[in-house]
């Protein structure tokens, strides 16, 4: 029911969740093959940080236009329109003096009121934006120095790697390791020994189990039972899959570690395989190395993977 509530067609549905299965072990298949894309060499660019203060500058706010000219007593709107009665009676033409000259005072009284409220109102955004600029300088300022400082211990462990201080060595080990992505399901823990007299690292690298990788081949859609059906892989094809993967994971791991290795601080790699397991004659949880693979970086180099 869920499934029809979000997709509304059971078919499409169980195409997807096949190709999502295609997918995942396509994902597996590929995972020496996706490393030979990457140069492991530049992953002290990959720890630089370069971004840019996110947050924009404020906009300075438009000042709000006062809408007219202050009213003008030369106006047609303050003119006198005199009778001959205003003419023959001053009574009468004072009194429409007085009722002009009103009008053009409460005019530019209201007008006086409506700028002096307004440019109140601008310097107010004005201020506003100001402090609003001064915070975002203070922000930015922390931001790029904070981002210059962690780059500058960055750079640092670099310079000690460049002069093949042993720590650095590991430490960069690790970086380009860590660096390394694969699926979720593998839990990507080592442990790194640097043996400088011989120039060996012994990568002890905690791997998948076989009962850890995707087991769904397709999904289809039986519409007489109204039910999702799932085909997995044959326990054969599982350990065959399996094999290949350990396979490709020791690989790539000696080849990224040595193709990272720009100070030639590596002659060899040891790389250990360990899997957690279950014993399944006593039900106790076991660890086993599982492979073992010695390689010379020359000759490990010069195969074409």
């Amino acid at each position: 029911m869920v499934y029809r509530q979000m997709w509304g067609n059971e078919a499409e549905l169980a195409k997807s969740k096949t190709k999502e299965a295609e997918d995942a072990f396509k994902l597996l298949e590929s995972i020496l093959s996706h490393t030979l894309k990457i140069n492991d060499a530049t992953v002290w660019l990959s720890l630089l940080d370069s971004t840019p203060y996110n947050p924009e500058k404020p906009k300075k706010p438009i000042d709000v236009v006062i809408p007219d000219d202050p009213p003008s007593e030369l106006s047609s709107r303050y003119a006198l329109q005199l009778t001959l009665k205003d003419k023959l009676f001053s009574k009468s033409r004072i009194g429409k003096e007085r009722i002009a000259k009103d009008r053009f005072t409460k005019d530019y009284s209201d007008w006086l009121e409506i700028k002096n409220k307004t440019e109140f109102n601008n310097k107010l955004n004005e201020n506003r934006w100001l402090e609003s600029v001064n915070l975002w300088q203070e922000a930015k300022s922390k931001f790029e120095l904070v981002q210059k400082h962690n780059n500058e211990k960055i750079l640092e462990r670099k310079r000690s790697y460049l002069a093949k201080d042993v720590d650095a060595i590991i430490d960069y080990c690790d970086m380009v390791l860590a660096s390394s992505r694969y699926p979720n399901y593998f839990s990507q823990d080592w442990n790194l020994n640097y043996q400088a007299d011989t120039k060996i690292m012994v990568v002890d690298y905690s791997l998948p189990s076989v009962d850890d990788l995707p087991k769904t081949k397709s999904v289809k859609y039986v519409a007489t039972r109204d039910e999702f059906v799932e085909t997995t892989k044959s326990v054969s094809e599982l350990n065959k899959l399996y094999d290949s993967v350990i396979y490709q994971v020791a690989l790539r791991t000696i080849h990224e570690l040595f193709e990272a290795d720009v100070v030639n601080a590596l002659s060899a790699i040891v790389f250990n395989g360990w899997v957690n397991f279950i014993e399944k004659s006593t039900g106790r949880d076991s660890n086993a190395c599982i492979i073992s693979v010695q390689a010379e970086k020359d000759e490990f180099m010069a195969i074409n993977l």
